[in-house]
């Protein structure tokens, strides 16, 4: 059966490029998939849209933390609130010492490290 993902993909203005990595990550699981896209800004900031129409496949409907992954689309709602204030920290932190934000944390261990629901007073 045939199913649509919508990812909207916003500017980062720090890193000046979109932040593709969701859209990646969900490509690189799925087969069969015809993407399209659009471009829209919304308050002042712009956004690619994508429409991706693929079939599910077993290992997007597996995918389970037993696979020893986690992702941000397997977290709960504070989760993903924690996720976004974590990946806001370390995209500023990367800008100011001018590293790519991957060098910092990786998503997948932003994920991780949510997920646990680690948390301090300092930092996201």
């Amino acid at each position: 059966m045939r199913q649509i993902k919508i990812i909207s993909v916003p500017f980062n203005p720090e890193s000046g490029e979109f932040d593709d990595s969701e859209l990646r990550e969900f490509l690189a699981q799925t087969s069969d998939s015809e993407i399209h896209e659009g471009f829209f800004v919304h308050a002042k900031r712009p956004y690619w849209t994508f429409a991706v129409s693929y079939t599910q496949s077993v290992s997007i409907q597996a995918r389970t933390p037993k696979d020893g992954k986690t992702n941000y689309r397997n977290l709960m709602d504070a989760q993903k609130a924690r996720y976004h204030k974590l990946r806001l920290w370390r995209n500023a932190r990367a800008s100011t010492d001018g590293v790519p934000p991957y060098l910092i944390l990786t998503n997948r261990n932003g994920a991780m490290n949510t997920s646990a629901n680690g948390c301090s007073r300092r930092g996201p």
